[in-house]
């Protein structure tokens, strides 16, 4: 695990596992909205408990931080010491522990080469957390983009492969949108038990006509 992916650097950074991506409206403008009111958020914090949220969720079940926001124009914790200046994080639902040390599934499920390829492409925060989200999904546009050459782990894409992947990664993001249920998972095998909902890598029949349409915009690649 050499290439860490909350922060690369660069246009690229993201805050999937503090729960951004369970509301259940997921454009980009929703979720600049409420990334935007994070420092908001964070001054109403009176060092008890958290800020109350109120918005629809995907998953009653799972956390949404109200200390994420935008740092540099990226998200990111608020409470983080590299933001915030000292290590605020045990004021969160988890704590500075599981933040410090959790990693999400792209971290295992992205081979060196497709983690590199993901970096190497001039992606912003909200395309970059797509494909953070639905690791395999990201894999599966590059393995089409590339004509299922085996290249998804190899060299750099080629400007049209490029264009390709980021336009397939727009589409994407509005099929999430679209469905009901949660898109993001924090444990691997939570992912692969449910990614037949929404990812292309899965060949699932749920996801077929969203798969052929995505195909349609990575072979223009060829």
């Amino acid at each position: 695990m050499d290439i860490t992916l909350c922060r690369p650097g660069g246009r690229r950074a993201c805050s999937v596992c503090c729960g951004c991506f369970n509301m259940r409206d997921i454009s980009r403008q929703s979720l600049s909205s409420f990334l935007e009111r994070g420092l908001e958020r964070l001054s109403l914090f009176g060092g008890g408990s958290e800020p109350e949220l109120h918005s629809e969720v995907r998953d009653e079940t799972t956390h949404i931080c109200p200390f994420q926001g935008l740092a540099e124009a990226l998200p990111g914790c608020l409470l983080h010491p590299a933001i915030h200046g000292s290590d605020g994080r045990g004021a969160s639902l988890y704590g500075e522990r599981i933040c410090g040390e959790f990693f999400c599934p792209a971290h295992h499920l992205l081979d060196e080469g497709a983690r590199r390829l993901l970096l190497s492409m001039e992606l912003d925060w909200y395309l970059y957390s797509i494909a953070i989200l639905d690791p395999l999904g990201f894999v599966w546009m590059l393995d089409e983009a590339f004509g299922n050459d085996g290249r998804s782990s190899g060299p750099g894409l080629s400007p049209a492969e490029a264009a390709a992947v980021k336009s397939a990664l727009e589409a994407h993001a509005a099929f999430l949108n679209r469905l009901d249920g949660p898109i993001f998972y924090y444990s691997r095998s939570e992912y692969l038990l449910d990614y037949h909902r929404f990812s292309p890598a899965s060949g699932s029949p749920e996801t077929e006509r969203h798969r052929l349409s995505l195909r349609q915009l990575l072979r223009l690649s060829a």
